[in-house]
């Protein structure tokens, strides 16, 4: 615990950053240099806003993340900033075209169009909020839907759900659930005594590779499974879509703190 009068950053938008570009991006906070009132009330005081220009690292490889790093972290490009003695807050790298979040996406019937590959910065500013988008797809087209949030940070539960879109001979739109994703599968092999669960390398945050049916529209509603007991500006997420390519992350864990149960298995995994 500590007080003092160095700045403090509540949360950025966007929070996501372009690898190796200057990305500019509002960040919202107390005692921040230069900065102005947001209009924005957190905790019962209001906020200010600065807007500055943030140099992304080329890659996830060559930036620091001066945060705890869980094992399910590196399931994601992160990067950490700081302004000259702040806190420090995470954003995600991604160099897909990048959206923010429409304000009255909360209904399905509203869903905000995009076109993929896309990248959109949300948050989960309210009670019970969801936040709907609408995209097209052509019949076996392969694309990967990923949420970024609890892995920011934030503690949230996010859920996705995707549907497909039909209209019928009245011209009446529905929605039909064709995907549910919550928390990631376990990467790692069922090891004695369930060790595996120790390293908490299953992300939270859901991801679905979906393939579509036929060609048509589709809508993705994400929302978090807490949202009936709170909801913040703070609760920031990075929603992607784009087209399915092969990926992988290493995690390593030093030897001495693998259980001795354990160390016969490989210590390191494939996500």
């Amino acid at each position: 615990f500590s007080v003092g009068t160095t700045p403090w950053i509540d949360y950025a938008d966007p929070c996501v950053l372009k690898p190796g570009a200057d990305n500019t991006v509002t960040i919202f906070g107390r005692n921040l240099p230069g900065g102005a009132p947001s209009g924005v009330v957190l905790d019962g005081r209001p906020i200010d806003k600065l807007v500055v220009t943030i140099k992304a690292p080329s890659g996830p490889g060559t930036g620091l993340l001066e945060s705890p790093l869980r094992p399910s972290d590196a399931s994601a490009d992160l990067v950490t900033w700081r302004l000259p003695g702040s806190n420090a807050i995470r954003f995600a790298l991604g160099d897909e075209p990048l959206l923010s979040e429409v304000d009255d996406n909360n209904v399905a019937d509203k869903a905000q169009g995009v076109t993929s590959p896309v990248q959109i910065s949300g948050r989960f500013g309210a009670r019970g909020d969801r936040d709907w988008v609408r995209f097209e797809a052509k019949k076996g087209e392969k694309l990967w839907i990923e949420v970024v949030s609890q892995r920011l940070g934030h503690p949230v539960d996010p859920q996705l759900v995707i549907q497909q879109i039909s209209k019928n001979e009245k011209g009446e739109i529905s929605g039909k659930d064709i995907v549910d994703s919550d928390d990631q599968a376990q990467p790692m092999p069922a090891m004695g005594g369930n060790m595996e669960k120790r390293y908490r390398a299953q992300p939270e945050d859901p991801a679905a590779l979906f393939t579509a049916p036929a060609d048509g529209a589709y809508r993705v509603l994400v929302r978090d499974l807490f949202a009936s007991s709170q909801g913040d500006p703070r609760f920031s997420y990075r929603l992607v879509i784009r087209p399915a390519r092969p990926d992988y992350r290493l995690v390593a864990f030093p030897l001495e703190t693998i259980p001795t149960e354990a160390k016969l298995n490989p210590v390191t995994c494939i996500l």
